[in-house]
């Protein structure tokens, strides 16, 4: 085989059998002998081809699998690969389907004899698919962190925030570390007979996000004085956690708690 012959065969094999789902020309690349020593689990010959390459593709429709660089010799081609898909399909790995996106990275090296791969070695990063496939998005994050307050849902509801989060709240003031959020956030259930705070914008860019809300709440203690005001607030995220965040409102719909607070 030729040098320019190997580097078709990749070619052929990433073009028809992953990304346009024909998998039986993985008959006609890969010798019924064919094994994958990084993969040994996998069956020999071009069956676990075809079952890699189906399970990628019934996971993420748009599964779609680039080659960014490949060099070859008389008998072996090797190129580096960026995939990338959308999980809105079948599970993956033990993972469910949760619309997020994923792009990652992988290396192969293609053993060839009379036309045919007998051996293969793939280098993928896993891990960067799985965190990709696992980590919520900010708006996931921001969708969650309003459905758990209006459900009453504090203890859920304080697991959205990072162990070393910071918070600048205008009645509670300046808090540090979940370690101190939890506690505060415990007696939210008796402190009000109602408590909704229902978005009306919501906007998200990379790590950062906004919400403007509006809050309606009886305060358990005073009962008689409905509390409706307009907020904003602003959010930082890390690795799928809520690092920072800092709410403004309209501070006269609170103003008994502000009094308590004071001592009048």
């Amino acid at each position: 085989m030729s040098i320019e012959s190997n580097k078709a065969l990749m070619w052929r094999m990433i073009e028809e059998i992953w990304n346009k789902g024909n998998y039986d020309v993985a008959d006609e690349i890969f010798a019924p002998e064919h094994t994958s020593p990084s993969a040994p689990q996998l069956p020999p010959g071009p069956e676990a081809v075809k079952m890699l390459a189906r399970m990628f593709r019934e996971a993420m429709p748009d599964y779609h699998m680039l080659i960014d660089f490949m060099v070859a010799d008389e008998d072996k081609v090797s190129a580096r690969f960026i995939q990338s898909g959308t999980h809105t399909g079948a599970e993956l790995m033990g993972i469910k389907p949760s619309g997020r996106k994923a792009t990652w990275t992988e290396i192969g090296t293609l053993l060839i004899k009379n036309g045919k791969v007998v051996t293969s070695w793939y280098e993928v990063d896993m891990l960067a698919m799985v965190q990709q496939l696992t980590t919520p998005t900010p708006r996931e994050i921001m969708d969650k962190y309003y459905e758990y307050a209006n459900a009453g849902k504090w203890d859920d509801w304080c697991d959205l925030f990072a162990d070393n989060m910071v918070m600048d709240e205008q009645l509670a003031g300046h808090i540090e570390g979940l370690a101190t959020l939890r506690p505060m956030m415990a007696g939210m259930g008796q402190a009000y007979k109602k408590f909704q705070n229902v978005p009306k914008h919501i906007f998200a860019d990379g790590n950062e996000g906004a919400v403007v809300s509006h809050i309606s709440a009886l305060a358990a203690k005073y009962p008689d004085k409905p509390i409706e005001a307009e907020v904003m607030n602003y959010f930082r995220f890390e690795n799928g956690k809520i690092v920072y965040m800092a709410n403004f409102h309209d501070s006269k719909p609170f103003q008994p708690f502000l009094d308590q607070i004071a001592g009048k």
